[in-house]
């Protein structure tokens, strides 16, 4: 009589062996995929806090009363001398000023803030492709941006219009203020009425004040500045800081001569042909 030879469970440890093979790289590529996501996830987050800690504003200086609003808080708290350099603001806080008063605020490498009496700020979270975006309530404020500033954009919204900017010297005022003025000394400036998207472009030492129309519109009209606007303007100068290695490169005209096309002579002035007059006390 034949043998026969039974398979059957050599063929069911064969089919439970199969897995096995794949079981350790399975294991391996899940873990790395895991930690792959973990690591973007960490990556986002920790850009994201580094991108808005490069744009936090912080005060630098300020006179008479000027109250901070935290939104952590939710109320209202006098600035006192303590805060200057130390405290931080955030989206959705804000700078109010009494008669007389007023306060620097600064971006590092970005921007320099001036609020004048009588005027309220607020910090706004920025839009896609915005570096900063303000919030000015009532009354006036000048800006200075930075050379950091290049390829970025700044916003600041009235209760009438909007202003935008990728570098300049200005001015903007809104209401109670009587005329309220949006000006640029230099660099250039675009104007928006709210819910427009058509832009008035204001080049330096040239200035716009809305005025209302009976058709509900604003009548944005560029016009070169007048002295009176000019001096306005020309405070913005005051934020700008020239540290020790721009000194350096000041030239003092009373020693050197040259082209009159290159340099400009004026006692006690000093210039630098890469940036203009440069801004220095006597």
């Amino acid at each position: 009589m034949p043998k026969v030879k039974i398979l059957g469970p050599a063929s069911s440890n064969s089919g439970r062996d199969f897995p096995r093979k794949f079981l350790v790289p399975l294991i391996f590529v899940g873990a790395f995929s895991f930690l792959a996501i973990l690591g973007i996830i960490f990556y986002r987050l920790g850009s994201q806090v580094l991108k808005e800690e490069s744009t936090l504003f912080k005060v630098e200086r300020f006179s008479g009363e000027v109250e901070v609003y935290k939104v952590r808080q939710k109320s209202w708290s006098r600035l006192t001398r303590s805060d200057v350099q130390n405290i931080r603001l955030n989206r959705h806080d804000r700078l109010r000023t009494a008669q007389g008063a007023d306060v620097d605020l600064k971006v590092e490498g970005l921007l320099n803030l001036r609020l004048k009496p009588l005027s309220e700020l607020e910090i706004r979270k920025p839009a896609k492709g915005e570096a900063l975006n303000l919030n000015l309530i009532r009354g006036a404020s000048l800006g200075v941006t930075n050379d950091g500033f290049l390829g970025h954009e700044l916003v600041i919204e009235t209760n009438e219009v909007m202003m935008k900017t990728k570098g300049a010297s200005f001015l903007v005022e809104t209401v109670p203020l009587p005329s309220p003025v949006l000006g640029a000394l230099d660099g250039s400036i675009d104007v928006f009425q709210k819910g427009s998207k058509k832009a008035v472009h204001v080049d330096s030492l040239y200035s716009v004040t809305p005025i209302s129309q009976t058709d509900g519109k604003l009548l944005l009209e560029p016009t070169r500045v007048t002295y009176q606007a000019w001096r306005a303007l020309n405070e913005a100068r005051d934020l700008i800081v020239e540290t020790k290695e721009e000194e350096k490169k000041q030239i003092d005209l009373r020693t050197r001569s040259g082209n009159f096309f290159d340099y400009v002579f004026d006692e006690g002035t000093f210039f630098k042909p890469n940036a203009g007059y440069a801004v220095r006390k006597f």
